[in-house]
């Protein structure tokens, strides 16, 4: 809202008076120098004399009729007693300059603002000129020529402010008439009728706004035409003259108009006689008000489109009056009970249903009577409303028969199929928004609460192990988005003890009370799982026991001379202690010490050695039988199959010859163990399937290669074979070619479930009489995928890191990422020489600084660290920049999550471990960079 000194800030600053002009009313007044040095001294001369000037003009003005009005408002009369004191001093102390003009209109604008009128002005600048003159006579009782001069100088800054505050008040006045007018042409503007004033020869002289969008025209295209020539209508014109010369309102009644070929408009016009100069004999001018019909016009085409589709309708519609009795059927109501034509008119709806339609209401379910007396289900809409000042019932009317059929149908199912899902031994849970709406028995007890009531309403991530809450996460995304159920996958749950349980989940989108929710249905893994670890266990026991014999070989060799020299070492050790008895003759017997000695540093080195071979068979058993858990991580291929070799070679030695042929191959996610376990009963079958003796005749061969993204080992041998009707179920659980007793049938069952739990196959090809093949394929680690490469080519090692190659190699710029500055700084160092490095301890600073604009050849991020991940961002920075996410390389101590490893698996980023080789690291960047 705008304030007075807002107000009357405006009005002075359109009244800007400049020096010239202000100069020169001075000099019309002949108000110089003279005069205010006069008022000055007559100022100096009243404060002298004690008078209360401003404290007697204020009770003076307390007098007047239009002070009284605002004395309701006490702010305002301080506000005026502290402006009449300013006033004063200024009054009779000058400069009577710009700034002086302007406080004088800002205080005559606050008193317009006030409402106070010109004379209540003219009278306070009347009693301060007589009350100022009166005392002059007693200020210059000597100076009566100075008495006069300053009488002569107050009438002159009295007339002067007089002016100023005549021309605030007109420019107030001009202000207020420019609003009002401003007003009313809004007023005009926004009425939704459209207006047209003539003047008294018909031409148009004012248009409004709705006018103008009605029939497609601006105002200056209207202004000053005449109406015929604007609206060609026959007696038009006649109208409007009458009404302006009998001065009368008439109805031109309704017309379809149109202006310039546009599309006719229907309107209702009315003209009334407008009297512009309100004297004898003054100007009068013609209002025309169009009324759009065009809505009326819309109405009774609905009414008819509406009528139309009651006529048709499936429904039944009754009306009646406020008595009950039937206005209106529309043809299904009158086959809904059973009458013709008219039949029902006048009846009293109560014979038909008995509900009565004084009110309206939410639909029913309610029964009606046909006209053979039976009984139809319905369902029942009821309204009321006035028409023509009459209350009209309406009753919307649907057979609801079938439907009820099938309802009673689908509560049945309903029920069956709910005391199904409450007795599944499955675990069932429904969640909508990311929160429980059901939950089965089997999830309450399972995950050890009382109660579904405990559950419902809770947040899903709140049971998902936190390792696997993102992957979960992205399985509704995905369903959210295809509509497509989630395949089984096993994700670990938290108990309300804080335990974990293992479930194996599938994923479905279904409709849970009309309602898109996503279902999950989740078996407990724990006695399958603990199960098939002790299926695995025991499989390898018997693997381990079926070497034995050969361990015992192994071990017995080695240690047949470890225990024999020991034994020999003990004899020579008293032998030499013999010679020192007695002994005489020194040189003699320092030269069988020397003997003696040396002969016993040999035996102890022969007995040192069998114990390392005996540690290292101890060691290769130790890896095999340990109980190891399921974590996967980043192992050598050739060193598992090295282990197995070594155990089985005793197996294989006295039936064929072992022929190996790998070399490096590549890094692949899994337990050692466990592949260890794959290929050692490979081996232990490939042997088994050959007779002993003619060792010469027959091999065993170990072949392992990289094939694509895949590790192919392949055993072979040159055994009996198997039948081909075998083969088929070679790897069903308990099904063994092997006499009884010799062979469980879980072996290559096992053997099978651990390459599918890697992501790998296993496959079997034979020929009867000539030997077997067993093939396993797993997957190259997807984040070492191009350090393999890098590490398989053809180059040497060495010249992968020499000067002369770093010389060549592209020099980049390298980022790298690492919470642990020792690290980075030892990557600083391998790589400095052949590149530009930058390092920062924080995914977040580098984040800040890729998307601050700078770009690198590549990023080499740590995947584990506090506050965001590499994972982290590397999402973050796939968003901003997809290019730049695919220049990351990602470092690991080889401590996976499960969140870690379905990152790399799904990304396939290259990866290098730590510690790393700086050898493999150079060639890995190198490799890298040489792709662009």
């Amino acid at each position: 809202m705008t304030s007075t000194d807002d107000i009357a800030q405006a009005i002075t600053d359109a009244m800007r008076l400049d020096a010239d002009r202000m100069s020169r009313r001075r000099a019309f007044l002949e108000f110089g120098d003279d005069d205010t040095a006069c008022l000055r001294d007559l100022g100096q001369r009243l404060a002298a004399s004690g008078d209360d000037f401003v404290g007697d003009f204020y009770t003076h003005l307390l007098g007047f009729e239009e002070t009284a009005r605002i004395v309701a408002d006490p702010a305002f009369l301080q506000r005026l007693r502290t402006n009449l004191n300013r006033y004063f001093q200024q009054m009779m102390s000058g400069p009577y300059d710009a700034a002086y003009v302007g406080e004088r209109r800002h205080l005559g604008a606050i008193h317009h603002a006030k409402g106070l009128k010109p004379e209540w002005v003219l009278g306070a600048y009347c009693w301060i000129l007589t009350w100022t003159v009166q005392r002059l006579a007693a200020l210059y009782t000597d100076q009566p020529d100075r008495a006069l001069r300053a009488a002569t100088a107050l009438v002159k800054v009295v007339f002067l402010d007089l002016n100023l505050t005549h021309e605030t008040y007109v420019e107030a006045d001009r202000r207020a008439l420019a609003d009002a007018r401003c007003y009313a042409d809004q007023i005009i503007a926004s009425i939704p009728d459209g207006l047209l004033v003539l003047t008294d020869d018909l031409r148009v002289q004012i248009s409004n706004r709705a006018f103008h969008h009605w029939f497609g025209l601006e105002a200056a295209d209207i202004r000053g035409r005449a109406l015929s020539d604007l609206f060609p209508v026959v007696g038009l014109p006649e109208l409007a003259r009458n009404a302006l010369h009998r001065g009368l309102t008439l109805d031109a009644g309704r017309l379809r108009l149109s202006i310039a070929g546009g599309q006719p408009v229907p309107v209702r016009i009315t003209v009334a006689p407008v009297l512009v100069d309100p004297l004898p004999g003054g100007v009068q001018h013609l209002l025309m008000v169009f009324q759009d019909l065009s809505d009326e016009e819309r109405a009774n085409a609905a009414e008819r489109r509406f009528r139309e589709v009651v006529e048709n309708a499936t429904d039944g519609v009754l009306l009646s009056d406020q008595d009950g009795k039937i206005t209106y059927v529309n043809p299904a109501g009158q086959a809904l009970f059973g009458y013709g034509p008219g039949d029902m008119v006048d009846m009293d709806l109560r014979e038909l249903i008995p509900v009565p339609l004084e009110s309206g209401g939410p639909v029913r379910r309610l029964d009606g009577r046909r006209r053979d007396g039976s009984i139809v289900p319905l369902e029942c809409t009821t309204s009321s409303c006035r028409i023509d000042d009459q209350i009209v019932h309406t009753a919307m009317l649907r057979d609801v028969t079938d439907r009820l059929r099938v309802q009673r149908a689908l509560q049945r199912s309903e029920r069956s199929f709910r005391e199904l899902i409450e007795q599944s031994p499955e675990a069932i849970t429904v969640h909508r928004d990311g929160r429980f709406v059901y939950v089965n028995p089997t999830v309450v007890q399972m995950l050890g609460y009382d109660s579904h009531r405990d559950l419902v309403g809770q947040p899903v991530s709140a049971i998902v192990h936190p390792d696997d809450r993102a992957v979960v996460a992205a399985r509704i995304q995905q369903m959210m988005l295809s509509g497509l159920p989630a395949p089984p996958r096993e994700e670990r749950f938290v108990r309300k003890d804080g335990s974990v349980v293992l479930v194996e989940v599938i994923g479905l989108v279904l409709e849970y009370h009309g309602q898109p929710s996503f279902v999950a249905i989740g078996r407990d893994l724990t006695e399958r799982q603990a199960l098939r670890t002790r299926m695995m266990e025991m499989d390898r026991m018997i693997a381990v026991g079926t070497l034995a014999a050969g361990v015992g070989h192994e071990i017995n060799n080695p240690l047949t001379y470890v225990d024999a020299n020991i034994h020999v070492a003990l004899e020579r050790i008293v032998d030499l202690q013999a010679l020192t008895d007695g002994a005489v003759d020194v040189a003699s017997v320092s030269r069988q010490l020397r003997v003696g000695l040396a002969e016993l540093q040999q035996v102890l080195g022969d007995a040192s050695h069998g114990s390392e071979r005996i540690r290292v068979v101890v060691e290769d058993l130790r890896n095999l039988s340990q109980d190891q858990d399921d974590d996967r991580v980043p192992v050598p291929i050739q060193e598992i199959l090295s282990t197995a070799i070594k155990m089985a070679r005793h197996e294989v030695r006295h039936r064929a010859r072992l022929v190996t042929d790998f070399d490096t191959l590549p890094m692949v996610v899994g337990n050692a163990s466990r592949l260890g376990q794959v290929f050692l009963n490979l081996l232990v079958n490939a042997a088994q399937s050959i007779p002993v003796g003619h060792a010469d005749r027959h091999q065993v061969s170990v072949r392992a290669r990289q094939v694509g993204d895949q590790v192919a080992i392949e055993i072979s041998d040159s055994g009996a074979g198997i039948d081909p009707k075998d083969l088929s179920k070679l790897f069903d659980p308990f099904f063994t070619t092997k006499p009884i007793g010799q062979g469980t049938g879980l072996g290559l069952a096992i053997c099978r479930q651990i390459v599918d739990d890697h992501g790998g196959r296993i496959q079997a090809e034979s020929t009867l009489g000539q030997g077997s093949l067993f093939r396993v394929l797993l997957p190259v680690a997807p984040a070492l995928q191009e350090q393999a490469g890098a590490v398989a080519a053809p180059a040497a090692p060495a010249s992968a890191a020499s000067p002369a190659l770093a010389k060549e190699a592209h020099r980049g710029h390298i980022l790298i990422v690492d919470d642990e500055p020792m690290i980075a700084r030892l990557a600083k160092r391998i790589l400095g020489a052949q590149h530009r490095i930058e390092t920062l301890e924080s995914a977040q600073e580098a984040l800040d600084r890729i998307q601050s604009g700078t770009r690198y050849d590549l990023v080499l991020c740590d995947l584990m660290m506090p506050s965001m991940t590499g994972m982290e961002l590397y999402q973050r920075v796939l968003e901003y920049d997809p290019t730049m996410a695919r220049r990351m390389v990602f470092m690991t101590g080889g401590a996976f999550t499960p969140q870690a490893r379905s990152f790399l698996a799904e990304h396939g980023r290259p990866q290098v471990d730590k510690p790393f080789d700086p050898s493999a690291l150079r060639a890995l960047v190198a490799g890298i960079l040489s792709k662009g």
